[in-house]
């Protein structure tokens, strides 16, 4: 960092010596303009800001404590500054900002804000923002400069030669913590002596919105040089007043948290409180609670020089001296009327009274021009988002912005699917996080929503989310649901996911439905096909989301109903695969028209990927709004290449409950090179089935995909197909479950199987370390996961086996 003499400044994040700033002062209008035409990811900024709040908890940025003690803080004031900064810095802080005030996580995505209009809507920054910081508060310029970013402005701060280097300190330790290196053009800082006010002139130019903290006179000098169309936000003075009913007259609490909001700062001219308001027109109550109020001030405050003065006269002086305050008459029937004069100047008032005048003297302060109410002894609190003199001020720093580009876009949630999403840099040495250290990762203070996995293939797990985090991941999901070919103005669809014990299916499916506006039927899976089906029919559902295996049983078994009337035009399918063969059939029995994967997701990660009409089989665009995925070698943790199979692992953009950081979640699968002919950038992977999939008997792998194919291909069969391995009398055993009505016999289902696999082939006919049978049985003989209902692929009753021995 430079030292004082040296005069400091950031430029683009980086440290800029007076000489240097001298020398490139020209270029800033050119930097700026280059700036403008980049957007900044607000999820570059959460990570910084996280890292450097923690750095901050810890201890190990030394120079933000030692600028505190240059500019001449005690020990006491420097530890609750930065404890300050590092509660503003925290991730659940900003974020509770965004999803407050702007109204979601990524407000500058220009979504639709009804799925069932192509109308779209984002909050877009300002631009470039100059922030003209206070003399006093060494924080709070360069949390208004966190404020720009947080709303995806270019921030450049002016600070005065009186000012000491904390402001500057902490934006470059806020640069260094962003490992993607894209923060930095976002920020500038520069110290401006009072001679050098060419360069704040220098800036006020290219301000597209001005942040001050001055008085009048500064405000109006500001205005002058700014542009004119430029925005001026000013967090001007304000009067802080107290109202007080004939209730609370002799409460000592009410008395004590005057006194706490009259001297909490306990430097002059700062009190958050400088009038208070008695309910009554009674001089003698006047004078009694003066009495009453000015001892508990002397014993609250810690230095006792306060003068308290008691008024009659209904009018305001234009000013009051340093550390005093004055306690006025005014009955309630003469608040709005008496208080209109100053109304420009009011914020905060505290109101003490009994809980039946709550809301009538609440609204009569409203009406009379304040913005704020808070109990005695809360005047400075404050909470995430809390509007200030009336308005948001991450709104004030934004611009609202609509899009209307017709129905040619009647399938896009959103048009940032047309642009390349922003590469997420993740911390070097995270380790790939696995099933059984997942959950330890479950924060219990903010989990809210529990879910857990099916269990279909490995033990089930719980996950948790905020209602945040459920709510942005589902938001997300019904724009990947209405990219598949749902259309919420035409389509009735029904939800025949199952609910219950703890699963996510039936539940999420609603809501993601509930945000695409579709008329839904939340029939569930229901184990009555013959009901199930009448009402899908009876209520004309057109459109049917549910588990692949249920649907095609549904529609199979009461094949009568479907045929007869064809009502059903859309499937939608998640949870497992859904074969060629198994689509084929039911488009041709039932006039099904669209057959589409509806989700990939899961219990413990939420969606993670999305098909469009030319996503055919388990190919999908990454959710990229709510995840980012590697694809790692199956022997070590490398990236693949090209196209080469690996393990996909996951991290959660949208997840506070539950961090989810390289998360190895079970499937493999393999990149999708060259665009999509849809034109969305989201790149594409393909699912290539799950490691269980994979079983192995005696030293040989057996791919489950990899038979289902060959039944497919060779036999044309598109029914339940399961893989049941036990130990037989000295040797394995592989046992076949097919479904019965194929009218295929279970020899040759052994011969093609044999004659087509090469591996089963060897463990069965080469090695004779495996034996091989099959049998066609009814759906009902099937083994389902008890949690989600989903045909259990491999069923290994070996282990089981094995537990028994020991």
């Amino acid at each position: 960092m430079h030292t004082r003499d040296e005069q400091g400044h950031l430029w683009r994040g980086t440290w800029l010596s007076q000489n240097e700033l001298e020398r490139r002062q020209g270029e800033l209008g050119r930097c700026l303009a280059e700036d403008r035409s980049h957007a900044l990811d607000v999820e570059v900024l959460l990570r910084a800001a996280e890292r450097l709040a923690l750095r901050i908890q810890q201890g190990t940025r030394p120079e933000l404590s030692q600028a505190l003690k240059d500019m001449g803080a005690a020990p006491v004031e420097v530890e609750a500054t930065l404890r300050a900064v590092g509660a503003f810095l925290r991730r659940e802080h900003l974020e509770a900002r965004l999803a407050r005030e702007l109204g979601r996580l990524r407000p500058a995505e220009v979504v639709r804000f009804d799925m069932r209009r192509p109308l779209f809507e984002a909050w877009a920054p300002l631009g470039v923002l100059v922030h003209v910081a206070p003399e006093e508060a060494p924080a709070t310029a360069a949390l208004s400069v966190v404020e720009g970013l947080l709303s995806g402005n270019i921030n450049l701060l002016a600070t005065s030669a009186r000012s000491d280097d904390f402001a500057l300190a902490l934006l470059s330790a806020l640069v260094e913590e962003d490992l993607s290196g894209r923060l930095a053009p976002f920020v500038y800082a520069f110290h401006l002596p009072a001679a050098r006010g060419e360069l704040l002139a220098t800036l006020l130019a290219e301000a597209d919105g001005v942040v001050t903290w001055g008085n009048e006179t500064n405000v109006r000098e500001l205005r002058e040089l700014a542009p004119a169309a430029a925005r001026l936000v000013v967090h001007a003075s304000r009067l802080g007043i107290a109202y007080v009913a004939p209730s609370c007259f002799g409460d000592v609490a009410t008395l004590e948290g005057l006194a706490g909001d009259a001297c909490r700062l306990e430097r002059p001219g700062a009190s958050p409180l400088r009038y208070i308001l008695l309910d009554t027109e009674e001089p003698s109550a006047l004078d009694a609670f003066t009495r009453r109020f000015t001892d508990v001030l002397a014993r609250v405050s810690a230095d006792a020089s306060w003068r308290v003065r008691s008024e009659e006269e209904p009018g305001f002086p234009s000013a009051l001296p340093a550390r005093s305050l004055a306690v006025r008459l005014m009955p309630r029937q003469y608040l709005v009327e008496r208080l209109r004069p100053i109304r420009g100047l009011l914020r905060t008032a505290s109101l003490a009274c009994a809980f039946e005048e709550l809301g009538a003297l609440s609204n009569a302060l409203l009406h009379a021009g304040v913005s704020r109410i808070v109990e005695p002894g809360h005047a400075l609190d404050t909470y995430a988002g809390e509007p200030e003199d009336g308005a948001y001020i991450l709104q004030r720093f934004s611009r609202r912005v609509s899009v209307q580009p017709g129905p040619r876009v009647s399938s896009l949630g959103s048009l940032m699917d047309l642009m390349a999403p922003s590469p997420l840099v993740l911390a070097p040495g995270v380790p790939v996080l696995t099933k059984a250290e997942f959950q330890e990762r479950i924060d219990p203070q903010v989990a809210q929503v529990y879910f857990k996995s099916g269990g279909s293939t490995s033990e089930p797990v719980l996950s948790a989310f905020t209602y945040e985090d459920y709510e942005e991941q589902m938001r997300a999901m019904a724009e990947g649901l209405l990219a598949a070919g749902l259309d919420p103005r035409e389509d009735r669809c029904a939800n025949l996911f199952l609910a219950g014990n703890f699963y996510g299916g039936f539940v999420s499916f609603f809501t993601i439905l509930e945000h695409m506006g579709v008329v839904q039927l939340p029939i569930v899976g229901l184990p009555d096909y013959r009901l199930a089906a009448q009402l899908v029919l009876r209520h004309r559902a057109t459109a049917l989301v549910g588990m692949a295996s249920y649907i095609v049983q549904l529609m199979k078994s009461q094949a009568e109903l479907f045929r007869a009337d064809r009502v059903v035009k859309k499937i939608f399918y998640s949870g497992e695969h859904m074969s060629t063969a198994q689509a084929e059939e039911l488009r041709r029995e039932f006039g099904v028209e669209v057959i589409r994967s509806a989700c990939y997701g899961s219990n413990d990660v939420g969606p993670m990927g999305f098909a469009c009409p030319h996503c055919e089989g388990g190919v999908h665009h990454l959710l990229t709004k709510a995840q980012h995925l590697e694809i790692l070698r199956l022997e070590k943790d490398e990236p693949v290449e090209g196209t080469e199979a690996g393990r996909l692992i996951f991290t959660s953009k949208l997840r506070r409950a539950q961090r989810v950081e390289r998360y190895e979640i079970g499937d493999l699968g393999r990149w999708v090179p060259g665009p999509c002919p849809c034109g969305r950038k989201q790149p594409r992977f393909e699912l290539l089935g799950r490691f269980g999939d994979s079983f192995r008997v005696v030293g040989h792998f057996i791919s489950y995909r990899a038979l289902t194919r060959i039944l497919e291909e060779h036999l044309k069969y598109s029914g339940l197909f399961q893989v049941c391995l036990r130990y037989g009398r000295d040797r394995e055993y592989i046992h076949l479950r097919l479904e019965e009505g194929s009218g295929l016999a279970a020899r040759d289902v052994v011969d093609c199987l044999l004659r087509e696999e090469l591996h089963l082939k060897s463990a069965v006919l080469t090695m004779r370390v495996a034996d091989l049978g099959a049998e066609l049985v009814p759906p009902s003989a099937f083994a389902m996961s008890a949690q989600s209902g989903k045909l259990r692929p491999v069923v290994d009753e070996r282990e089981a086996a094995n537990r028994a021995v020991r």
